[in-house]
């Protein structure tokens, strides 16, 4: 049975998005899951911890306190645990970003305001990178040490011409944005993903639900389409062009129904 046992776990808020989707790269680093947790649901991941992480395994939290509260701390005696913290989603993103070590390599740059392009984004084997209207100094100074490269994800109402502008003084940048969440999501897919098997369908108008589906994502090797209701056709497309028909339906059917879900993969 053990094993079976992970020997890393992430812990996020599943109130809240942009830790949980700029911790997917620290997972799928220390291929670990993501478990959320919220105040009722802590006794419930501490169990999941204890039987699913090895005796010396290590327990990520990301956030501070009022994202995981440190009773779930005292829950974890046994295990390694590191939080990773900053006053603000910003500097926790860069905390995770230190933590992976992230070096001479792709980033992928999102808004920190709304969750649906990090969302597609998460099932890329890439560091997130959280973005305002422009970088903070801390983010400059992350960046000058970290080079690479960087691809934004979203339009400019998503990130800002500033802050395009801002990160090409560490290196090139690249910008993959469609009409709508719909539309960039599919963009991500055809960038980064050559000949996938099958897709990962997430709901695009809430994040709980997708929130953790970009490690099994990455798992899997799909990309993550966002997806509604009335919402299909980007989806749709991207699944004809490249002969789709098995995908993993993230959330129950109020998010997805069954006629969205096989419209999609042309059932």
């Amino acid at each position: 049975q053990k094993a079976d046992r992970f020997s890393t776990i992430v812990v996020a808020s599943g109130t809240d998005f942009p830790d949980a989707l700029a911790g997917n790269y620290l997972a799928s680093a220390f291929q670990a899951p993501i478990l959320l947790v919220n105040k009722q649901s802590m006794d419930t991941v501490s169990q999941y911890i204890t039987d699913h992480l090895t005796p010396d395994g290590t327990v990520y939290l990301l956030g501070g306190e009022a994202a995981v509260p440190s009773q779930m701390e005292d829950t974890l005696s046994g295990f390694h645990v590191i939080r990773l913290a900053g006053k603000n989603r910003y500097e926790t993103n860069l905390a995770i970003l230190k933590a992976t070590q992230v070096s001479d390599q792709e980033i992928l740059v999102c808004t920190g305001t709304d969750f649906a392009d990090s969302l597609s984004a998460s099932a890329v084997s890439c560091p997130i990178l959280l973005v305002r209207n422009t970088l903070t100094e801390a983010q400059h100074q992350f960046l000058a040490s970290a080079g690479g490269s960087y691809t934004i994800i979203g339009g400019e109402n998503a990130v800002s011409k500033a802050v395009e502008e801002e990160l090409s003084e560490h290196g090139p940048v690249r910008r993959i944005g469609g009409k709508n969440r719909h539309e960039t999501s599919v963009l991500v897919a055809q960038t980064y993903f050559n000949s996938p098997q099958s897709i990962v369908l997430a709901y695009s108008r809430n994040f709980p639900d997708g929130l953790c589906g970009g490690p099994l994502a990455i798992q899997i090797g799909a990309p993550l389409i966002l997806t509604a209701p009335k919402s299909e056709a980007a989806a749709s497309r991207y699944t004809q062009e490249n002969s789709i028909s098995t995908g993993l339906i993230l959330g129950g059917t109020s998010v997805i129904p069954e006629d969205c879900a096989n419209q999609i993969l042309g059932y």
